[in-house]
């Protein structure tokens, strides 16, 4: 979608060394302490360029499109949303519901669809009977005219997928977008 940047989704747990995810929580907490966030919540966009991180964006407020509601739950077991409100009540939390239960594999990945008007979409009861397919959402209705995807919102909608290693989840992704047919 050049010249667009757009994103095309996430994987859960990271793949980045140990090392060097150290290293990005070392600088998002410094960042998030110079905004004065010392017990709160920052979204943070970091690049990795030649092995070492860099901010591109730090905010005080929730992820979107899904990774603080979704992609996160499924992961770790943690109800990051709960705790964020809690924080924003000024209530306890309790720092044993910030660790992880567990580590699951996660894939999310956007539908991009084409241009023209939409006469049907099919496949939607396969997502819904599919074990590895945890959550979808599509964006566009029958009838509904597609222009040229030239930003985020030009997406039709998602997936998220667990599976028994980063590769599984990626392929569940794969596979759950091919059972949505779109038709123009």
């Amino acid at each position: 979608y050049s010249p667009y940047v757009i994103e095309n989704g996430g994987d859960l747990p990271s793949s980045l060394s140990i090392r060097l995810q150290n290293e990005v929580k070392s600088i998002i907490s410094k960042a998030a302490y110079s905004m004065g966030v010392i017990n709160g919540v920052v979204k943070g966009d970091i690049v990795i360029n030649n092995d070492k991180p860099y901010i591109i964006e730090l905010a005080t407020r929730l992820s979107g499109g899904y990774f603080c509601t979704h992609e996160i739950p499924l992961n770790t077991g943690v109800d990051f949303i709960g705790n964020a409100i809690k924080i924003a009540l000024g209530e306890h939390v309790n720092p044993n519901d910030l660790k992880s239960k567990f580590n699951r594999h996660i894939c999310q990945r956007y539908i991009f669809p084409e241009k023209g008007i939409i006469k049907n979409i099919r496949g939607l009861n396969k997502l819904k009977n599919n074990p590895d397919v945890k959550y979808f959402n599509i964006h566009v209705k029958i009838g509904e005219k597609i222009g040229e995807t030239i930003s985020h919102p030009s997406r039709a909608g998602m997936v998220i997928t667990s599976g028994t290693s980063r590769e599984n989840s990626i392929d569940n992704a794969s596979k759950a977008l091919k059972m949505i047919r779109i038709t123009y």
